[in-house]
This record gives structure tokens, sequence and C-alpha cells, in this order.
């Protein structure tokens, strides 16, 4: 179990470091903006319920059924560790 425990913790801080080296992701969530996304609300407008959009790799863009707020999300299992706001159109 630690060593499963550990395992996760690597990934979590790799995935971190990467997202830090991308110079266009500037606009990161907060920690308790992440635990009200990973309980399916909106940190922007309290709504719940998101749209699922594209996928790539670790991660997968959402759209807020109610303020169509864009987020770009890494989860781990229901958890979502990493998240940063994504350009509304004009």
């Amino acid at each position: 179990m630690t060593d499963d425990r550990s395992s996760e913790r690597l990934i979590i801080s790799a995935l971190k470091d990467q997202f830090k080296r991308d110079s266009s992701m500037r606009n990161e969530l907060t920690d308790g903006e992440l635990v009200m996304m990973s309980s399916g609300v909106c940190p922007n407008c309290g709504y719940r319920g998101f749209a699922l959009g594209p996928r790539g790799g670790a991660s997968i863009n959402i759209e807020c059924c109610g303020c169509h707020q864009r987020f770009n999300v890494c989860n781990i299992g229901w958890a979502i560790v990493m998240a940063q706001r994504l350009p509304m159109d004009d």
C-alpha cells in the first residue's frame, strides 16, 4: 500500500512540474477550487455539472454547463489534481 501511495505522489509531482514548465498554463486553480471541481461544482459560478470535451494524454477539457467556462483538467480517479481555466470565446 505504501508503494502505491509513493507512486501516486511521484506521478502527481511529475505532472505538476510539467504544468509549471509549460508557459501557456498560467491560470491554475487553487487547492480549494480543485476540491470544488472534484465534487462536480464549477468554481466560477457554483453550478453543478460539466460537459466533457476533447482529451489527450493525462488531461481532458471540460465546460461548465452553467457559465460555459472551459477548463483543462488532469485527474487521478475521481480527484482533479490540476486544472486551469481556458480562454473564453468572444
